[in-house]
């Protein structure tokens, strides 16, 4: 049956294209210009994944969302963690914006992050994947690409309608439930969503390569017994023990529209979490090149290390207005409010002092976007202004007697601010209508960063500094015939250091990163051609290729401190690590896909996806591996659809990363990899079948059976091994 599957994704491999769903020329995109645009008129590499996609997939969470595109690779480090790679780019180098807002603050990390989960996919309309460098229109960070999320809106006239949906899946007991509300006036609306999720331990796939021993397996976890710390042997290794997490969200609009030219919409937004444990670090182990924990030769490192609740808070109001004035036609004005809340805590195996680390972020932001057509010409340009209030605390005491030590805080001890002040314009001109759009523009932003040292164990003292950001953009959209669209990009983006790069104490397992301010913002330069082809009414293909090359790429570089590369702490090693410009870094990519609906019941389609990159650290120093480079990645399905059925079966695939591709010095994990030494991760695929049945016009139930073979595998870079075999029900009412 493997070989028999095997087969078929090799078949579907040689037709190629990258869509979820139908893409026409005329379809409608909102990420390429900030408002609805036809996307034959944009030059960059749009993706859609609708509200119906989302919902058939019924994915436990975002990450899982995005997982299952085949083109973005997600990172795990935790069952309750989930970081995009796009495009060989992640965490603070792609940009999150939800409902038109930044999502990115200033304490975004350059390793792995997970504060996509914190946007629920039951709660989106769409979602929109902007590929390749989008500063121009999203600012900093924007370098591999923006997940431009909008969540459902308030729908007017419509009285009380609603939907509630409950969800269960087996591989980590996942019990899921939630409820919309809207009520709809002539001139106003409301709209309320809550999710609750409860994820059990994560059980990992039973199929291994013999050849990879018990790497994954959790053979022993820790207990606290008796005041002291042991390791407990797993009576079920596949049982992936503490990755375990709950997680609620809130969603609140109120929308007023007093007549067809004006709308006020009020959004709020909150989600919490319980503690999450960091799975990958309660597992690491005295000697990491050893897959096998040992109780007596070598224990686990960490006896506990877990995020605290991880709160976020959105409040926005948004203007829109349509009007004629001699500077646009129509714009809109966002003001927002955020609240990040965080917290890191931690204490070593057999050591009874306990450290927790906490940040809160506060963030205020206005954006001021304006619409104007000039003949031939569609402009969109505008405003942002952006400031973040973050302070860092930390507590260090011992468990059994109370008694409390110093440490010192993440991030500066008297409290940091950073602002963002930018300007940009965009314009699309029609050269010539249906035939040729040329895509135009730049943007200038002005960053601060203001921070108050009092600690003197820290590297440095106080500071202000400031650097400013450029970016600019072109592209030709060229369509010959009503079948076949050509384009060619040209984009720059930019990521100015953030309070992460420039301030965080931060310790590894191996090492510790001493950060100081002087590190030079990124720039990134990305050509990309891509082609569309209607080849017959229900045959379609996509594919295209791109070159990104960074300056002043930022890098993890030893360094020394007072002279000494390294110090030892609690009887561990420790060298010294910072952050500085990589002289250059250069990206490769391609990718395609195909659609193929041979009548109206039957659908294939399927995407594949290749990364390759390197960085000098020096101009005359030898190429060496880029991290955050994932390896070959695709997706295949077969779907049919009827008047009340639908089922998809489908083929979720990994390439190999070889040890050859491995990055040393950045975030590539090689110790949680089935090579700890050299780092391996081994080529995987996995098999799903959903289904969705509609029982009356009101309820419709899903069944799906996920990687359908038990296989064990592990996707690049992660500290956890992804789900085995999994029943996923799902129960849908609408009234």
């Amino acid at each position: 049956m493997k070989k028999i599957i095997i087969y078929i994704s090799t078949i579907f491999i040689s037709i190629q294209s990258y869509a979820q769903e139908s893409k026409q020329i005329q379809e409608i995109v909102i990420s390429g210009a900030k408002k609805e645009t036809e996307k034959q008129e944009i030059s960059q590499t749009i993706d859609i994944i609708t509200k119906k996609e989302l919902k058939f997939n019924s994915a436990g969470n975002t990450g899982d969302a995005l997982q299952n595109t085949g083109m973005i690779t997600v990172q795990q480090s935790q069952n309750g963690g989930g970081s995009p790679i796009v495009r060989g780019f992640e965490a603070n180098r792609i940009g999150i914006v939800v409902d038109g807002v930044r999502m990115n603050t200033a304490i975004f990390r350059g390793g792995h992050l997970q504060n996509v989960l914190r946007v629920d996919n039951g709660q989106l309309e769409r979602l929109e994947i902007f590929y390749g460098a989008g500063s121009t229109l999203y600012g900093s960070d924007a370098l591999g690409g923006v997940l431009n999320f909008m969540t459902i809106k308030p729908k007017l006239g419509k009285g009380l309608t609603g939907d509630a949906f409950v969800r269960y899946a087996s591989a980590q007991n996942e019990k899921t439930g939630g409820f919309t509300l809207n009520y709809g006036h002539s001139k106003w609306a409301s709209v309320t969503s809550f999710t609750y999720t409860d994820f059990g331990n994560l059980m990992a796939g039973n199929i291994r390569d013999p050849q990879y021993g018990n790497w994954g397996k959790r053979m022993y976890y820790t207990e606290r017994k008796n005041g002291v710390d042991v390791m407990t042997a797993n009576s079920n290794p596949n049982e992936q023990i503490s990755s375990a997490y709950s997680q609620y969200n809130i969603l609140q609009k109120f929308l007023f529209q007093p007549n067809e030219n004006i709308n006020h919409l009020v959004n709020f937004q909150y989600s919490n979490s319980s503690d999450v444990n960091r799975y990958d670090r309660l597992t690491e182990k005295d000697n990491n090149t050893i897959i096998d924990a040992n109780p007596l030769t070598n224990r686990f490192s960490s006896a506990e290390w877990y995020y605290g609740p991880e709160a976020r808070l959105m409040a926005a109001y948004t203007l829109n207005y349509n009007g004629n004035f001699i500077y646009s036609d129509n714009f809109r004005l966002t003001v927002a409010y955020q609240n990040y809340k965080e917290s890191r805590n931690t204490r070593n195996f057999g050591n009874n002092n306990f450290r927790s680390q906490r940040e809160n972020v506060d963030v205020a932001s206005i954006n001021f976007d304006l619409y104007k057509t000039v003949d031939k010409h569609q402009l969109t340009y505008g405003l942002e202004l952006n400031n973040n209030w973050v302070t860092s605390s930390v507590k260090r005491f011992n468990i059994v007697t109370g008694a409390e030590s110093n440490a010192s805080t993440r991030y500066p001890d008297g409290g940091s601010r950073t602002g963002s002040y930018a300007a940009y314009v965009q314009d699309i001109w029609q050269i010539s209508k249906d035939l040729a759009y040329f895509n135009l523009g730049a943007r200038y932003s002005l960053n601060t960063i203001s921070s108050k040292v009092t600690d003197t164990n820290r590297k440095y003292g106080s500071f202000d500094i400031s650097n400013h950001g450029y970016s600019f953009n072109a592209g030709l959209s060229f369509l010959p015939t009503k079948k076949n669209k050509l384009t060619l990009n040209f984009s720059t983006g930019y990521r100015t250091p953030n309070l992460d790069d420039v301030t965080k104490i931060f310790d590894n397992v191996s090492w510790i990163q001493v950060n100081d301010p002087n590190v030079k913002p990124e720039l990134v330069m990305n050509y990309e051609i891509n082609s569309w082809n209607k080849l017959t009414e229900n045959c379609t293909i996509e594919f295209g290729g791109y070159y990104t090359r960074a300056q002043d790429y930022i890098i993890n570089e030893p360094t020394t401190v007072n002279g000494q590369t390294s110090e030892t702490i609690h009887g561990i090693r420790y060298t010294y690590q910072r952050l500085g410009n990589a002289a250059t870094a250069n990206i490769l990519g391609a990718y395609g896909g195909y659609k193929f609906a041979p009548n109206k019941n039957w659908e294939l389609n399927g995407n594949i996806n290749f990364t390759y990159g390197r960085f000098r650290s020096k101009t005359t120093a030898a190429e060496q591996p880029l991290d955050h480079i994932p390896p070959l990645s695709g997706r295949f399905a077969i779907k049919y659809i009827n008047n009340k059925a639908q089922a998809e079966i489908s083929l979720l695939m990994n390439g190999v990363k070889s040890p050859e591709d491995y990055s040393t010095t950045g975030e590539d994990n090689i110790d949680k990899s089935a090579d700890p030494i050299n780092g391996l991760t081994p080529a995987w695929y996995i098999l799903n079948l959903r289904t969705n049945y509609e029982i009356s016009k009101n309820i419709s139930a899903q069944a799906g059976l996920e990687n359908i073979f038990d296989t064990h595998y592990r996707v690049f870079a992660s500290g956890i091994s992804s789900a085995g075999r999994s029943l996923r029900l799902t129960l849908r009412a609408s009234f």
